[in-house]
């Protein structure tokens, strides 16, 4: 989370940073009419804003994906894997998706995307869980020799 981390910059907590800071300026927004007085901004409320053309929020979003893309190109020159899988709320959005894509594409070095498989899968906010759930029975239920 400083100034810098891609967490600070690109997360949804980042990114409702930027949301709720907007709600406080002068900026026109959409999002005042869709977060009601007295709550919180959501990702939803964002992807909402977006989806109505909300030019304001559509920026913090392709702000987003930019530096997310770019730490993509730099995992994929550093390890050169051949799938990546991406989930995400805000990467639900074929426009998000894109940028992602194209932001990626112009930060790789030796390789392009057709050297590596990057899958977009169906948002599930359990998907960590489940996955580290699954190494470990693997691990040290599955795999275990008695």
């Amino acid at each position: 989370g400083n100034t810098g981390c891609l967490e600070s910059v690109s997360s949804e907590r980042a990114v409702l940073r930027s949301a709720a800071a907007l709600l406080e300026s002068d900026t026109p927004t959409l999002l005042r009419e869709i977060v009601k007085a007295g709550e919180s901004v959501t990702i939803s409320d964002v992807m909402k804003a977006k989806e109505r053309g909300d030019e304001a929020v559509t920026a913090i979003l392709e702000n987003a994906m930019v530096y997310l893309g770019i730490a993509l190109a730099n995992t994929i020159n550093l390890i050169n894997p051949r799938l990546v899988v991406v989930d995400g709320y805000m990467l639900m959005d074929e426009r998000n998706r894109a940028l992602l894509l194209k932001t990626t594409r112009e930060n790789l070095y030796a390789i392009d995307l057709t050297d590596v498989d990057i899958r977009f899968v169906d948002f599930d906010k359990d998907r960590t869980a489940k996955g580290a759930a699954s190494k470990a029975i693997s691990r040290f239920v599955i795999e275990e020799e008695y």
